[in-house]
């Protein structure tokens, strides 16, 4: 059985603790030591802990302001920790972000995505913003649409359903 955890809220900040820690190393997918996040003095994530085995099901539970969407921001590569690391497949979040990025895929709770734009041109500029070569854009772009039988829409995206935009 994998390692059974619960997040606890305590002065509003997220801490993760383990009733039992017998996880091999081989099987960590995401291992996080004492991560930390202060904006302008204010402590936002209080040196979190925590490891994820391959295929588990894993949740950051607690309050508004308790340090999920920080701790989340800061695992994908968007904010810079304050303190603390973390290893993302065998990468390094402080020092192999880029290595990070290219296995990460997030879905926002907000949707992320420009209305006037068609879905291939919202696919193709988030790949532009990561740097990736026109060429290696339109092909890559191409396939994800095709995957969520999307390609080929010509209609801005403000006329998709709630879940075509996701």
């Amino acid at each position: 059985m994998n390692a059974i955890k619960h997040e606890v809220l305590q002065s509003n900040y997220l801490e993760t603790s383990y009733f039992h820690d017998n996880v091999d190393s081989s099987d960590l997918i995401i291992e996080v030591k004492n991560l930390e996040k202060f904006f302008n003095g204010f402590k936002a994530v209080d040196g979190i802990s925590f490891k994820i085995q391959k295929g588990e099901l894993f949740s950051l539970l607690g309050s508004n302001g308790a340090g999920k969407s920080t701790t989340i921001r800061m695992l994908t590569t968007v904010l810079k920790p304050t303190g603390g690391n973390a290893r993302i497949s065998g990468y390094t979040l402080t020092s192999e972000k880029n290595n990070i990025k290219s296995l990460i895929g997030v879905c926002p709770q907000e949707n992320i995505i420009f209305d006037t734009l068609t879905a291939e041109d919202n696919v193709e500029f988030v790949g532009r913003m990561h740097g990736m070569n026109a060429d290696d854009v339109k092909e890559r772009s191409k396939a994800l649409l095709e995957k969520m039988n999307i390609a080929g829409r010509k209609k801005p995206a403000k006329s998709f359903s709630g879940g075509m935009k996701r």
